[in-house]
């Protein structure tokens, strides 16, 4: 497996580039339910449905939570973009037991020292609309050799602005809400209410 080799000077020089770039692609970050997590670690939970999940974990990271956080990342996407190490990101390879068990092994040891480590169960990108999730057993193992380390779960909401009658968007830019989870909305037409603490946008 790819360990991670985080280096802060990296960090500060890829929130420069970031943090332009997501105000240039969304409207709008919005937050629902979302509290201060406990001092480290944190295992964060969350679903996967778009390349950007990762990008707004560090953007939020650095904006609200400020842990030392380090990710669950594809072994291929990871040798592909190999920079991503110095953000705190570490390989998984699913088609091999003994390197799942060595990438499980890795985040044992990531949270017990105090870090915090983020997980995407899915596997891969999947659609937002898809019930159930599914979601792999590395979560249960992780919880098991560390109890002690509260597990949050985090839902990523992509909302793209509605086409008006002549056929062009109503916006030039998508929307984001993060919120906690917890369970199912029927309603996915629009964006759930959001608490009053929190309806200005963390990019505005």
């Amino acid at each position: 497996m790819i360990k991670a080799k985080k280096m802060p000077l990296f960090e500060n020089a890829f929130e420069l580039y970031l943090n332009p770039l997501i105000r240039r692609s969304f409207a709008n970050v919005f937050g629902r339910d979302i509290v201060q997590p406990p001092s480290q670690p944190v295992l964060f939970i969350a679903n996967h449905s778009s390349w950007w999940d990762g990008l707004l974990f560090f953007f939020l990271n650095r904006s609200v939570w400020r842990h030392d956080v380090h990710m669950m990342m594809d072994e291929k996407g990871l040798k592909r973009y190999g920079f991503f190490r110095y953000l705190g990101a570490f390989s998984i390879n699913r088609s091999k037991p003994k390197d799942i068990l060595a990438s499980l092994q890795y985040a044992e040891q990531l949270l017990l020292s105090g870090k915090t480590v983020i997980l995407f169960p899915q596997g891969e990108e999947f659609h937002q609309e898809i019930r159930p999730l599914g979601f792999s057993t590395g979560i249960a193992y992780l919880m098991e050799h560390c109890p002690d380390v509260p597990a949050i779960p985090v839902s990523f909401l992509l909302f793209v602005p509605a086409r008006t009658q002549t056929g062009s968007m109503g916006a030039t830019r998508q929307t984001f809400l993060l919120c906690r989870n917890r369970g199912r909305s029927k309603k996915r037409e629009k964006p759930p209410p959001l608490n009053k603490p929190l309806q200005n946008s963390l990019i505005s």
